[in-house]
């Protein structure tokens, strides 16, 4: 069907329509359309059924609730990541063979867990903790860093600071 069909406004002869403030966005694909518009001419998104869409905290973009937890446009998670019960246990098992000075033995642990499921913060922590006691604080950092993308808050500030410094000194 052709978008000035389903567009019925008098103003449909220009789907760009760039007169001053009176465009919109389309949140969709991000270009400014005419605000009698229901359907974005460029990606068909339907501005009708806009309720049923999430709006990108990070981009602004619109995310479809139903089938998506990350954003297409940027990569932003939506909703926060539910560890598997299996995932726990191996993150458990992992932190307690931390306290025990057992280092090696607890990496294969967050091993495991990441293979399980990559998502998940847990692991990719503990990895970090892993790597910095077994004195790779580069490595250590990078996966901090990775953490930190998935989850702002995951990362303990007086350890990230530590890493950060003894990768750092290792660099420099």
């Amino acid at each position: 069907m052709d978008y000035k069909k389903r567009n019925a406004s008098s103003y449909s002869k220009d789907y760009r329509y760039l007169e001053g403030d009176k465009s919109k966005t389309c949140p969709s694909c991000g270009y400014r359309i005419n605000p009698f518009f229901v359907i974005c001419p460029f990606c068909d998104f339907d501005f009708r059924k806009l309720s049923s869409y999430e709006i990108c905290e990070n981009c602004g973009r619109i995310i479809d609730s139903d089938d998506d937890d990350v954003c297409d446009a940027c990569g932003y998670i939506l909703r926060p990541h539910e560890s598997l019960p299996e995932v726990m246990d191996l993150c458990d098992e992992g932190f307690a063979l931390i306290k025990d000075f057992k280092i090696k033995e607890a990496k294969v642990c967050f091993n495991k867990a990441l293979k399980l499921d990559s998502m998940d913060v847990n692991p990719i922590i503990g990895n970090a903790y892993c790597l910095y006691y077994l004195g790779y604080y580069v490595l250590a950092l990078k996966e901090c860093d990775e953490a930190l993308k998935l989850d702002a808050d995951c990362v303990d500030e007086d350890f990230y600071e530590d890493v950060v410094n003894k990768a750092n000194s290792v660099k420099g």
